[in-house]
């Protein structure tokens, strides 16, 4: 139910955040409604005492009478007015998306010199931003597709960039796929669950012959992950992961990274367990490695597991 959902979800959101969404509940481009405010307000005031509704309705409402119905009603309309307030987060922390959308609105508006500028602008953006994942290629795609676009639709004689349109959409698909594999392989060896991942074989036929796909470092992370937890036999495969995590994982986030080490541990652990003493110093290393940059903490905490395998190793 909408009423469990949002008196969930309050809970969960920064007193900071709080302030901003109780602007927004204020701001009559999002809302019209002075109940919605009244009963946030009420909240905020009681957040950690578990109020009845018929309780929150009498504090919001003094004189009101109760009813189910336009409870359900006003809590329904507070969890959507949460969400969002949560889409708006999402996208003004993104500063290279937003300035895509801006392109797009010039682009339905047909004004060229702002469309330009506002493309010029997103590519600046993406440029200084830290990460080089699946989601800056995608966004590079959608730059490049949204310049080609333009030209393609203006002038159909005039040069277009559909070659680099095809390159960033390469770069996109190949990265995304190795990713999927290594995910899905991952949960072979932990949960001996099966996927079938289309056109993998393609993916890493394609990257073998142009190793200049390499030089990406989204996709060269993902290429030696696959290749080092798919294989039984070559450790090269396995140096060459550790290589690109030290080397590369500035370019992921913190979460992204977490998953990465961790795929490279289960994989050192599995060896272990076959035998395989090599394993042991680069299963310390990985464990030492992630732990330094803060990767395996979980709410400033180190799991009792986590631990127990780092002392057994060294």
């Amino acid at each position: 139910m909408l009423i469990v959902k949002v008196f969930k979800l309050l809970p969960k959101i920064s007193q900071w955040d709080l302030t901003r969404f109780e602007r927004l509940l204020s701001s009559p481009y999002f809302n019209k409604r002075e109940d919605l405010i009244k009963l946030l307000k009420v909240w905020r005031a009681y957040p950690k005492r578990r109020l009845t509704p018929k309780a929150y309705w009498e504090l919001a409402f003094p004189g009101e009478p109760f009813s189910n119905t336009k409870w359900n009603l006003l809590s329904s309309r507070l969890f959507k007015m949460l969400e969002e307030y949560l889409i708006q987060s999402e996208v003004q922390s993104d500063e290279a998306q937003k300035r895509i959308y801006l392109s797009k609105a010039y682009r339905k508006l047909q004004s060229e010199v702002l469309f330009k500028e506002a493309i010029k602008e997103a590519e600046k953006k993406l440029d200084k931003h830290p990460y080089r994942d699946t989601d800056f290629l995608h966004k590079s795609h959608e730059l490049a597709y949204l310049t080609y676009d333009y030209i393609h639709s203006s002038n159909r004689k005039e040069t277009n960039s559909l070659q680099e349109v095809n390159d960033h959409l390469d770069e996109y698909i190949i990265a995304t796929k190795l990713k999927q594999a290594c995910n899905a392989k991952s949960r072979e060896i932990i949960n001996q669950e099966q996927y079938e991942i289309g056109f993998l074989k393609e993916v890493l036929t394609k990257v073998k012959q142009n190793r200049t796909f390499l030089d990406n470092p989204a996709i060269a992370i993902y290429y030696y992950c696959y290749r080092a937890i798919s294989s039984n036999d070559n450790e090269a495969d396995f140096i060459d992961l550790r290589k690109e995590i030290q080397t590369n994982q500035n370019f992921f986030s913190a979460n992204e990274m977490r998953d990465i080490y961790t795929v490279a541990i289960n994989y050192t652990i599995k060896k272990l367990n076959t035998g395989a003493s090599f394993f042991i110093k680069e299963a310390l290393e990985l464990y030492l490695g992630s732990l330094k940059a803060g990767y395996l903490l979980e709410g400033g905490f180190l799991l009792e597991t986590t631990y127990t395998n780092i002392v057994l190793l060294a």
